[in-house]
């Protein structure tokens, strides 16, 4: 059995990173008590951290499982925990742990592992240890087995964590995972899935091969069916062949009579047809003529007479023709004369009123230009203007003045500049030249302190390789003495083995035990055959004794068990009928549950069907909601807060003032054209016929007049255009937006109907609810009475078994009393025996040398690998020194080189500091002076600019006016606007006589198109007559052509024709039909052979052998489908077995803890149920703490308090270590008086105080208990188990440990002197 020894902590938590603090564990009990946040939770920490290398619970990381760099000011810490305990197996086992914190740049720490190590000490071998592995992994997978006991005890019962200690009463989903780990029932349970899913993938194969034998058995059949049907084929196209022969000559016989009198028929049809043809014609030309002569107004000339004077008449119509198209072209020219005159009319009249325009404009720009000259003269003081009128010569005058003054401001402000500037620039290189010596200091200060940093680092770095690389040359010297020592003592012991004779007496013993092996077999059988009759009188005893057993713990059995009984059954079991009593009762049970179930399964998919329409009409009720808000988002786009139908009125209202705008501004132009000549030559207002008062009004109404005059019409015209254009689009947009409106409308109570909808599901949800709670109780209730049940019957079949086992005894004994015979030997028992005895001595001795013999050859032999493993280890060490001492020697010549480095860059630092330091104050007072300077500088051009700037703004207006007026003159306007008059005056005249030539050339036409039409009258009547004659020869020929033909059919006869041609065509068909019938199935049946020996040469080749190989491969894959059944069943029911064995167990052990230790009279006991889970893959369990309440099992989940919690979860600890820890001894709790009242704290102290009594026998039984309560940690210690106990303290903010006697003082808050 495995146990603890001792642990070693430091740098781990609050335990010191430099002194490490050791806590030796002993036996049976080992008491941990120290005040809260002492660090006694970090030693279990560091136990489970040993054993199975998982970090506590919020500390998955590291970083705060090892001691905070940042309270030591360290950039690094390094953390170990090295335990020592003894295997299952007797071996001395060291496990150590080393981790490291880093204080990383962005001041958050990083942990990392960086040494792990195992190590092993045999007692036989206790100088020579052994490393077994490095690697965490391995060490992970190793040690639980090291200690005997899986890695899910270790974690959930043996090292369990305060925080997670009440893990037994935790939700289902972790306790399942917790119980199937210790259980081991995950690993089983997916070897029955593999099997399973092995069965079912070799399963589905056999289908697949089955599905495929079936089908080579069908097509097998169908291939003896296809070579059937080839053989009946073939017989038949040979004699379709031979009818195909004589129905040929047949058929060329009736076609060449056919061929002959369907000559004959043709011609008379020919005959016939032109007939009746000539028949029509006559009809149709008779018919032309009576409409002729309806309205004809017939004429007595001859034919060549009436078509003389059809053509004169032709000749009279194309004459008036050509002189009429020659007026239309005089005409249109005309037309589009009047058409350009009117058009230029137009333009003179547009053209004269921007030009009046321009007249007014420019009277107004003098008048400014002349305040202007003013004002300009006020403010810079010219004099001179400020009275003098504005004439040509004072222009010019003015215009040199305003010049000369902005040439002196520009001057002045350039030699300002020039001065400033080149001051500036003597203070800027000033303050550069000391700014960039400070730099060029600063920049080689810091390469400097860069060099020193590095060489530091340098320095440090080899320091560090240097400490650890501290050798001598007396370690060399003396590694070398004993690595020769060592190698000849080697040579000596292979001389040793090669001269022993062992390996040949080994041969020779075992050939004489198997000598006297045998003679003592001998002896045996003929002592067994002498003991016969005694063996016979034994067993009867035997039996006797049995039958006795057995009878009474059927009795006391029965007596214990009568009162269950008699509360299911209502009356006293009887043994002839308990088994069917037993199972009837269990079948109504099962009934009933089965009963609610289906209810409850109805209900429950009543509930799902009721949360399918919730969540419908809900995900319905958003999606309308979403919808509502879209609709509403692009109406408030276009509309804003105004409604649809508002806004589609008033933009139509708008659309209707524009198209009535459009309309009024075509003619506007012209209108107001004619009101400036209306007003110039009556001098009032065209439109009130008001006169003005004087020249100054007048002159603002023509202005006002041009004004509107000169504005572009058609441009005017474009813009209503383009905007009428988009208020359509936009009233189209804005009525396609129409069905979002209706949608929003109807959005209000299309929501209440849902939300009622969803209001009445949800009342009918609760309802659903209420119900399906009430199933659930009565539902447990059965499942607890069927669980007892089944309890029972599992009793009831023990009773019936030890019933049959008792009469079965009773036989056997009647039959033994019967059966005794001799012997028949002639020696006695006690010859034989001694006998036996003498040989047995001698195998004996016999074995002892060959074991004797056996160790010593084991034991050279392992001795002389030691000693080979010992001069290798001492070589490598050897070789190792001296490469260390070489690197040792280069090393501190390095780090010498480095320090001299350092102290030469520290001295050029010190200079170039006192450098800066000089330099710095003038900087500041050149930068200061500079930033003096710089400032009046800029209000001195600024007062200049602003001088300069006012000059040229009043220059660029004077001289804008100046330039306004002089293109005025230039351009002419006043000789421009008399010649546009002159213009208009000629035009109008110009068109009235344009006027009256195109009336006069209508007038012409209009008699031509008349004298056209009564010609052309004429000449139709002329060709109605000749029409009349033409038609009336043509019926004459007809008539003769009649006769004609009326006697060539005559003369041709008529005969059967037809009726022969109908007989032979109808043979000639039926003929016909059977030789293309004939035909039709020949090539059907060509086909079908050729397509059938196409089968059976392909997809039926060598379908037979197929088949029995298939055949084959079936019958294998159903035995083996048959042994993995068996196979998994086996191992299902082992489990079965094993968990049902374990589970009684545990539960055994969990009452009596409890009992002895809850001092409540609510709970009568507790227990831990697992119920079945059968799964289609595999065979599961559920695990619940239940407690016991006056004989009904209640879930203890959710309805204990927290003091309950705690002392259910420790004694289901306790019973998983009694059952799993068989090979380890070592259990651990940690605060198990947490929510504890006093009287439990006693009978907890109690119950374990009899675990450590009964286990005084185990001498690897260790109790590790951790608490701060010192009268719980008294109640469980003393002397009787313990004689000390480890006090667990802070010295300086670090934990650390003491042993102590029990007859030391220790209150719940003691302290020591030097604690915090």
């Amino acid at each position: 059995m495995s146990s603890l020894e001792r642990i070693q902590i430091y740098g781990i938590r609050s335990f010191n990173p430099v002194r490490p603090q050791v806590v030796v564990f002993q036996t049976p009990l080992t008491i941990i008590v120290g005040p809260n946040g002492s660090g006694k939770t970090t030693i279990i920490e560091c136990l489970k951290y040993a054993t199975t290398g998982d970090l506590p619970p919020g500390a998955k990381v590291g970083g705060a499982f090892i001691h905070d760099p940042t309270l030591v000011n360290e950039a690094e810490v390094k953390g170990q925990v090295k335990l020592q305990f003894k295997s299952a197996n007797g071996k001395q086992i060291t496990i150590t742990r080393s981790m490291q914190a880093k204080v990383t740049s962005t001041n958050s720490i990083k942990a990392t592992t960086i040494e792990t190590l195992l190590q092993a000490i045999d007692p036989k071998t206790p100088t020579q240890p052994a490393s077994l592995s490095t690697r965490c992994a391995d060490l992970d997978r190793e040690i639980p087995i090291l200690l005997g006991v899986s890695r899910a005890v270790l974690d959930n019962v043996i090292f369990c964590h305060q925080e997670e200690s009440t893990w037994p009463l935790s939700e289902p989903t972790p306790l399942k995972k917790r119980f199937d780990e210790i259980f081991s029932a995950t690993r089983w349970t997916k070897a029955i899935a593999n099997i399973t899913e092995l069965r079912k993938k070799e399963a589905q194969k056999l289908r697949e091969d089955k599905i495929s034998l079936e089908q080579l058995r069908i097509e097998k059949e169908r291939a003896a069916k296809i070579q059937e049907r080839l053989n009946s084929d073939q017989a038949r196209t040979e004699e379709l062949q031979r009818k195909m022969v004589v129905l040929n000559v047949q058929k060329d016989k009736n076609s060449q009579e056919i061929n002959e009198l369907i000559e004959t028929i043709r011609k008379l049809d020919d005959i016939n047809a032109d007939l009746i043809l000539k028949k029509k014609e006559r009809i149709t030309i008779e018919k032309q003529i009576d409409e002729l002569s309806s309205s004809l107004e017939e004429m007595h000339e001859s034919d060549e007479e009436l078509m003389k004077i059809r053509q004169d008449y032709a000749n009279k119509i194309q004459t008036q023709d050509t002189d009429q198209k020659s007026l239309e072209r005089q005409k249109s020219s005309v037309d589009q004369e009047i058409s350009t005159l009117r058009s230029s009319l137009n333009s003179l009249h547009a053209n004269r009123g921007q030009l009046q325009a321009e007249q007014n404009a420019n009277d107004q720009r003098i008048e400014n230009l002349e305040k202007l000259v003013r004002e300009i003269s006020r403010k810079f003081n010219f004099k001179a203007f400020l009275t003098a009128p504005l004439t040509a010569i004072n222009l010019q005058r003015f215009k040199e003045t305003l010049h000369a003054t902005i040439d002196e401001k520009k001057n002045f402000l350039t030699k300002l500049k020039e001065r400033t500037q080149q001051n500036e620039t003597e203070l800027n290189e000033k303050h550069n030249k000391i700014r960039s010596e400070i730099e060029s200091n600063k920049s080689s200060k810091k390469n400097v302190k860069t060099s020193i940093e590095k060489n530091r680092d340098t320095r440090n770095k080899l320091t560090d390789d240097l400490n650890s690389l501290r050798v001598s040359d007396a370690d060399i010297t003396i590694h070398d003495s004993q690595l020769s020592e060592e190698e000849s003592a080697l040579k000596k012991f292979k001389k040793n083995i090669e001269s022993d004779d062992i390996s040949k007496k080994l041969p020779s013993k075992n050939e004489d035990l198997q000598i006297i092996e045998n003679k003592i077999s001998s002896l045996d059988d003929e002592i067994s055959r002498l003991h016969h009759q005694s063996n016979s009188l034994a067993k009867l005893d035997l039996q006797k004794s049995n039958l006795r057993t057995k009878s009474e713990s059927l009795k006391t059995f029965l007596y214990s068990s009568r009162n269950d009984f008699k509360n299911i059954l209502g009356r006293q079991p009887e043994l002839e009928t308990l088994e069917k009593d037993m199972d009837d009762l269990l079948n109504s049970k099962n009934d009933e549950l089965k009963q609610v179930e289906s209810e409850n399964e109805r209900y429950r998919r009543e509930l799902s069907t009721i949360d399918g329409k919730l969540q419908m009409l809900q995900s319905t009720q958003q999606q309308r909601v979403q919808e509502n808000k879209e609709h509403r988002k692009k109406l408030n786009m276009v509309c804003g807060d105004r409604d649809l139908p508002d806004v589609i009125i008033d933009l139509e209202k708008e659309l209707n003032d524009m198209r009535e705008e459009l309309a009024n501004a075509s003619n506007s132009s012209d209108i107001y054209n004619k009101f400036v000549i209306s007003a110039q030559q009556h001098h009032d207002c065209p439109l009130c016929d008001r006169g003005f008062e004087n020249d100054d009004e007048f002159r603002n109404f023509l202005k006002k007049i041009n004004d509107l005059a000169s504005v572009n019409v058609t441009e005017k015209i474009t813009e209503l255009e383009r905007q009428i254009r988009d208020s359509d689009a936009k009233l189209k947009r804005l009525r396609e937006l129409q069905p979002v409106w209706n949608a929003v409308s109807r959005f209000q109570s299309e929501l209440s109907d849902l939300e009622r909808q969803v209001e009445e599901l949800q009342n009918k949800k609760e309802e659903t609810d209420t119900k399906l709670e009430d199933i659930y109780v009565n539902l447990a209730g059965i499942q607890v009475e069927i669980s007892n049940t089944t309890k029972l019957r599992r009793d009831a079949d023990k009773i019936i078994n030890w019933h049959r086992e008792i009469e079965n005894l009773e036989s056997d004994i009647f039959y033994a009393e019967e059966e005794l015979s001799n012997t028949g030997s002639t020696r006695t028992v006690e010859d034989c025996t001694r006998e036996r005895d003498s040989l047995q001595d001698e195998a004996k001795k016999i074995r002892r040398d060959i074991v004797n013999l056996t160790q010593m050859k084991e034991a050279r032999l392992k001795e002389l690998n030691t000693r080979s493993e010992k001069v290798g280890r001492l070589k490598l060490k050897l070789q190792s020194l001296k490469s260390d001492q070489e690197n040792y020697n280069r090393l501190q010549k390095e780090i010498t080189l480095l320090n001299e480095e350092i102290k030469k860059h520290e001295d050029n630092v010190k200079m170039m500091d006192a450098k800066i330091s000089e330099l710095t104050p003038k900087a500041r007072e050149t930068e200061l002076e500079l930033s003096e300077f710089r400032q009046k500088k800029v209000e001195s051009e600024m007062a200049a600019i602003n001088d300069l700037t006012d000059v040229q703004k009043q220059s660029e207006r004077f001289f804008s006016l100046d330039r306004e007026v002089e293109e005025f003159t230039i351009g002419k306007v006043k000789e421009r606007l008399a010649k546009c008059d002159d213009q208009i005056e000629k035009l109008d005249q110009q068109i009235a006589t344009k006027t009256i030539a195109s009336d006069n050339f209508a007038k012409q036409l209009q008699n031509m198109d008349k004298q056209a039409s009564d010609a052309r009258e004429i000449q139709r009547s002329i060709d109605e007559n000749l029409k009349y004659r033409r038609l009336q020869r043509e019926l004459s020929d007809l008539d003769d052509e009649i006769n004609k033909l009326n006697l060539l059919k005559q003369t041709q006869g008529s005969s059967n024709y037809k009726v022969r041609l109908d007989e032979l065509q109808k043979t000639q068909e039926t003929v016909l039909a059977d030789s293309a019938r004939y035909t039709g199935e020949l090539k059907q049946l060509e086909e079908a052979v050729r397509r059938g020996q196409n089968e059976l040469d392909t997809e039926y080749k060598d379908i037979n052998d197929r088949y029995a190989d298939q055949f084959i491969v079936v019958k294998t894959s159903e035995l083996g489908i048959k042994d993995l059944e068996v196979y998994g069943k086996a191992l299902d029911n082992a489990i079965m077995r094993y968990h049902t064995s374990n589970m009684e167990k545990i539960n055994k052990i969990i009452a009596e803890l409890w009992v002895n230790t809850y001092v409540g009279d609510d709970i009568d006991r507790i227990e831990i149920r697992s119920e079945e889970e059968t799964t289609r893959s595999n065979r599961s369990y559920n695990y619940r703490v239940v407690m016991i309440k006056k004989g009904r099992a209640i879930d203890m989940r959710g309805r204990c308090s927290a003091g309950q919690k705690m002392l259910a979860s420790i004694i289901i600890r306790l019973a998983l270590a009694e059952t799993f820890c068989i090979n380890c001894g070592v259990f651990v709790l940690d605060e198990p008086t947490t929510n504890l009242d006093e009287g439990n704290i006693e009978h907890l102290a109690a119950g374990l105080r009899g675990i450590l009594d009964s286990r005084q026998g185990q001498s690897n039984f260790q109790l590790i208990v951790i608490t701060h309560d010192v009268n719980f940690s008294r109640m469980i210690g003393e002397a009787q188990y313990s004689d000390k106990f480890i006090k667990v303290s802070k010295k300086k903010g670090y934990s650390t440990v003491k042993v102590k006697d029990w007859q030391t003082p220790v209150s719940d808050n003691e302290v020591d002197d030097d604690d915090y």
